[in-house]
């Protein structure tokens, strides 16, 4: 089970490296709806950040009551989903806030 939860966790990252890497030089929406999160600014990619926390929330105590895995691995999961909101939302606001002063 680990195995496949990291070639999986692999897989996601070189295809979000890939897509970002794509998008880098686009325009970045501020207003209105977009699906891709890549096409977003660094604001509202902090205000979609935060709409995914009670998403993580819901997401981790349906795992710890529904899945048979074992606690070690509920607590690694977790522990890895909080870190990379936390980088995320952190990373974000920081670059937005750098956009505002330029």
């Amino acid at each position: 089970m680990p195995t496949i939860l990291a070639v999986n966790l692999c897989i996601v990252l070189v295809l979000s490296a890939f897509i970002s890497y794509i998008t880098k030089d686009g325009k970045k929406k501020d207003k209105g709806f977009v699906l891709s999160y890549y096409q977003l600014s660094h604001r509202r990619k902090v205000i979609r950040t935060l709409w995914e926390l009670p998403f993580i929330i819901l997401l981790l105590t349906l795992m710890f009551y529904l899945t048979e895995l074992e606690t070690i691995y509920k607590l690694s999961l977790s522990a890895l989903l909080f870190v990379v909101f936390i980088g995320q939302f952190c990373y974000n606001y920081y670059k937005w806030k750098q956009q505002e002063k330029a």
